[in-house]
């Protein structure tokens, strides 16, 4: 019998949404700090042992070995960072400590159990010790009834990103939504925030939001009707007010640059420093939280801040005239899935939130239903978020309106080119500025034109606001493709953007707007400091690097340029004898800013793009970097990935689902017997015919289990009938996955040999 969702739950006390630790507790005798520093040599572990294996490729015998050890010291990591973050609230979002002294125990021994195996992998590469002698305990591995691995009870992020597969109205879509993602994940991922009790204080702001959606999104609460009855009706139950709440928060709208509103639940200042990086969360602690004269004006510690980035090109920029377009999500990479979405009116769209739940990530917290990148069956694409937040507008104009997630879902479903997604975006409120992608926006294109928003704002000196239409060289042409990453852009904004005092800035048309002098991002605010610091000359370097390697490319851009772009890698880093050294200099000489470039390991998610205005659109996605030795420049929020394939799948945006996955079978299928042969060429001296046979076994099961699940043919049920779809499509990228890894291990070998 089907269930109808709960009412929501009010409450006197702010305790779900505050979150306080004293840091320097002794618990099972550990502080947090302790802990925390032992979570950074982890980290700091694998990457030192990760570049003994630079350059190499399973045709060496010790890089299979190596992989198989890493891969295990990430089971104790990811094990690390649960329980550990359940304490420090890094995890607050699926996870906070009932049993700090258990957590803090568990969290350490897993850290330490990590530390130990990458040191192994070492000496392994370096030939001191043999394989069969190293000790790599595995944790116990199991689903639990769903298709995430979990990891002694720990879910471990999918090497292979999810898709979910959404049809009909509204209603029907959330209701979809939420039965199949937890069906993927499990209840972990909404159970925090459907057991949230909000005071009638933070459910009157709701409110003040939802009139915002009602009237600019209308589609996005009839979504979260049906995603608030379809987790009731799959056991877990969860209100609409519950639901809304991830797509809208329930902090007001930032008043000025001075009273900034994050989303955490929690402490803001100790989740944000989390987030950008262990390293960053130590120095804050050790230099600032123990001296009261340094905690009168911060200074964020020198942790790279390598965010998200994309790139688009259309018309005389690329080979054939069509947009191409790619993009990094560039964070902890979390619990996602890939929406293809076919509803009953509108257009059919592919989009990939941060997260399933309100785009949640660890130690940033709900982020809307935010994501990046979407493309419609009109040949209309979000590209990027465009940089967040350059805080151009003027604070009068701040106040209520439209997140960047429900903004984004709209504008893929009713808008039908990138003129409409532009005077869309002028039709809507500022909304809130200071908050992250918390008003409307972002870098959208189509095969005519490209609109990278720096502000919404129109006043007499800038009628239509500041946005980006070309790229310009030096010589003053304009090339028809777009870029961004973090840092404004737009010649004619501000210095004083990003929250900086003015004069702070400077520009050139390669860079955009900058400062290599990190001190200029001190601030009393932490929150306004960690603003500030993605005009730093990590973002900088990255912007360089699009425009050094994108003017000269413009006429011959196509998707296998886009690719390699997201393979290239800035700079070789040293040795590894020397690496550990050169690492402390960086981190000790703030103004040391070595050359930096789109892909790096912080890459969570990658993308690329071929929109087609019919049914031949492509959406390709991969989880982490395109490479696995890309170099890192220190172990901040995002990193390394358990069963990591570096290797993507590829969609077609057909006219249905079911001709979707007809598609994506023909592709697994090629895909297979090209690497087949692949491997029946190879000679008996290869060392890692045993690792590519395996990666080609599961490519064939994956296969087959999707041919049995077509093969069971459709349902009656509309609601259930995109579930039985989705999990063919998934088996079916699986096995796409799989054998390109098995391709690229082959070209890598052959490049190597």
């Amino acid at each position: 019998m089907s269930k109808e969702a709960p009412p929501v739950t009010l409450t006197d006390s702010d305790t779900d949404f505050v979150f306080s630790l004293d840091l320097s507790a002794s618990h099972a005798g550990f502080s947090v700090v302790d802990m925390v520093t032992l979570l950074t040599e982890a980290h700091y572990s694998q990457l030192y042992a990760s570049r003994c294996l630079a350059g190499k490729s399973f045709a060496d015998a010790k890089y299979g070995q190596a992989r198989e050890l890493l891969d295990c010291a990430l089971l104790h990591l990811a094990k690390a960072k649960w329980h550990i973050g359940g304490i420090t609230g890094a995890y607050n979002g699926v996870f906070r400590s009932d049993d700090i002294d258990a957590d803090a125990q568990s969290g350490v021994e897993a850290a330490r159990t990590s530390i130990d195996i990458c040191k192994s992998v070492e000496q392994l590469m370096n030939g001191e010790i043999a394989f069969e002698d190293i000790e790599a305990p595995k944790p116990g591995l199991d689903n639990d009834g769903t298709e995430v691995l979990r990891a002694d009870g720990v879910p471990i992020v999918p090497s292979i990103c999810p898709i979910v597969v959404l049809r009909g109205s509204s209603y029907d879509m959330g209701y979809q939504y939420a039965q199949q993602s937890l069906e993927i994940f499990g209840d972990f991922v909404f159970a925090t925030f459907a057991k949230l009790r909000f005071t009638q204080g933070r459910l009157d702001v709701i409110k003040r939001w939802e009139a915002e959606l009602r009237q600019h999104t209308p589609e996005v609460l009839d979504m979260c009707r049906g995603w608030a009855d379809g987790a009731t009706n799959a056991g877990l139950p969860m209100s609409y007010e519950n639901v809304l709440h991830l797509w809208t928060g329930s902090e007001p709208p930032s008043p000025s640059l001075n009273q900034m509103e994050w989303p955490f639940l929690g402490s803001k200042e100790l989740l944000s420093v989390m987030y950008m990086g262990q390293q960053a969360f130590l120095n804050m602690l050790m230099e600032e939280f123990n001296d009261a004269e340094k905690a009168s004006v911060r200074t964020p510690a020198n942790s790279p801040l390598d965010h998200c980035s994309g790139i688009c090109a259309w018309g005389a920029a690329t080979t054939d005239g069509e947009l191409k377009a790619a993009s990094t999500t560039d964070h902890d990479c979390w619990m996602q899935a890939t929406i293809v979405a076919y509803p009953d009116s509108g257009n059919a769209f592919i989009y990939t939130p941060f997260s399933v739940a309100g785009a949640w990530l660890p130690g940033m917290g709900i982020i809307k239903m935010a994501g990046h990148p979407g493309m419609n069956d009109k040949g209309l694409a979000y590209v990027h978020h465009g940089g967040e937040a350059h805080m151009l507008e003027p604070e009068e104009s701040w106040g209520y309106g439209v997140a960047r997630g429900p903004v984004t879902f709209h504008v893929l479903r009713y808008k039908s080119s990138a003129i409409e997604a532009r005077d869309y975006q002028f039709e809507i409120p500022i909304g809130d500025v200071g908050g992250p992608l918390m008003s409307g926006g972002g870098l959208w294109a189509d095969r005519d034109n490209g609109f990278a928003f720096e502000s919404r704002y129109r006043d007499k000196m800038h009628p239509n606001g500041l946005v980006r239409e070309r790229t310009y060289d030096h010589g003053g042409k304009g090339h028809d493709l777009l870029y961004a990453g973090n840092s404004a852009l737009h010649a004619e904004a501000s210095d004083a953007n990003h929250g900086h005092e003015p004069g702070s800035l400077s520009y050139d048309i390669e860079r955009g707007w900058h400062t290599y002098d990190l001190s200029k991002a001190a601030h009393p605010d932490l929150m306004r400091a960690w603003m500030r610091m993605t005009a730093a000359g990590d973002g900088a370097e990255r912007m360089y690097t699009f425009y050094q390697n994108a003017i000269p490319a413009s006429g011959s851009i196509d998707e296998t340029w886009l690719n390699e772009l997201y393979r290239l890698a800035a700079s070789e880093y040293p040795e590894t004898k020397s690496l550990r050294s050169e690492i402390a200099r960086r981190t000790a000489d703030k103004k040391d800013h070595p050359p930096a470039s789109p892909a790096h390991r912080t890459n969570a998610f990658y993308a690329n793009m071929t929109p087609d205005n019919g049914d031949q659109g492509l959406y390709s996605g991969c989880v982490g970097p395109l490479r696995y030795d890309l170099p890192p420049n220190g172990a901040n929020h995002g990193y390394f990935y358990y069963d990591e394939t570096n290797t993507y799948w590829t969609l077609r945006l057909a006219k249905t689902p079911e001709e979707m996955i007809d598609d994506a079978q023909k592709r697994a299928k090629r895909d297979i017997e090209n690497a087949a042969r692949g491997i029946r060429d190879l000679t008996d001296a290869h060392a890692g015919s045993k690792y590519l046979e395996s990666f080609l076994d599961l490519s064939q099961k994956a296969l087959a289990e999707a041919d049995a699940i077509i093969a069971s043919g459709p349902t009656d049920d509309h609601i259930q009938e995109p579930a039985r779809l989705a999990r063919a499509l998934r088996r079916v990228t699986h096995a796409q996955v799989r054998a390109r890894q098995v391709l690229a291990e082959l070209q890598s070998s052959s490049q190597n040999a």
